[in-house]
């Protein structure tokens, strides 16, 4: 009698264990679990995310402060442009890199590294696009967009991420280019 009245405490005790352990419970509060583990599963995730994109964003604010060249961003009608106030550099001697959705830019003079700017570009930008010319004293970086940017576009969790990176093309850019580009 002792015998199977331990065999059934036992029994007992191992499916509560696995019960409580790994959700696996024949019991009727199973039923509650997933939805209680998503919400807190989702508001992990919440503190996660935010306090990345929070370190993340002090770091960016740290790099911009010390960058003292004048820049400036062009949401246009057909590409994103970055214009970087570079007169005293040739653009044989800037080297923009890219990966994902972050541009790192290096501009020369005399083989001495003396300017260096970090970019997040924007989620419609497509980065593989990108080119850079200079335009009078401004050196300009143009992206296309993924989509119209005047589109009502439906946001997808795709899985474009590229971790590969990639460097900018120069382009040669006549005035006959920049005065249809104007207009």
């Amino acid at each position: 009698m002792y015998k199977l009245f331990l065999l059934f405490l036992l029994f007992v005790a191992v499916d509560s264990n696995r019960c409580h352990n790994d959700g696996h419970c024949r019991h009727r509060h199973n039923q509650h679990r997933p939805a209680r583990y998503n919400s807190r599963h989702f508001e992990k995730v919440f503190q996660d995310i935010s306090s990345t994109v929070i370190d993340i964003d002090r770091k960016y604010q740290a790099v911009c402060n010390s960058s003292n060249q004048q820049i400036s961003e062009n949401y246009g009608v057909d590409t994103y442009t970055l214009k970087y106030l570079l007169k005293e550099y040739s653009e044989d001697n800037v080297t923009i890199k890219l990966q994902h959705r972050v541009m790192y830019l290096k501009a020369e003079k005399s083989h001495v590294s003396v300017f260096k700017d970090i970019r997040i570009l924007p989620r419609v930008v497509d980065a593989k696009t990108g080119q850079y010319f200079k335009q009078d004293e401004d050196l300009l970086v143009q992206f296309s967009y993924k989509t119209n940017p005047k589109t009502e576009n439906v946001l997808t969790c795709g899985d474009d991420i590229n971790e590969e990176i990639q460097k900018l093309t120069k382009v040669a850019i006549t005035e006959e280019d920049l005065r249809i580009g104007n207009n």
